[in-house]
């Protein structure tokens, strides 16, 4: 497992990593850090589908 500060990805980088998580040849983990309280239900992009995703804290 590889890990990386998302500010370091290009655009191109972010697309390809999209792409290999389409086709399911890849698989990547968001962790982020905030000192204000994460929300239960995190709002999805309009453009995609019209999912809730829920939020659970890793710790």
């Amino acid at each position: 497992m590889w890990r990386y500060e998302v500010i370091d990805i290009s655009e191109q980088q972010y697309r390809r990593l999209r792409l290999l998580i389409h086709i399911k040849a890849a698989e990547a983990h968001l962790i982020v850090r905030s000192r204000h309280p994460w929300p239960l239900i995190v709002p999805s992009n309009a453009r995609e589908h019209a999912a809730i995703i829920r939020a659970d804290a890793i710790n």
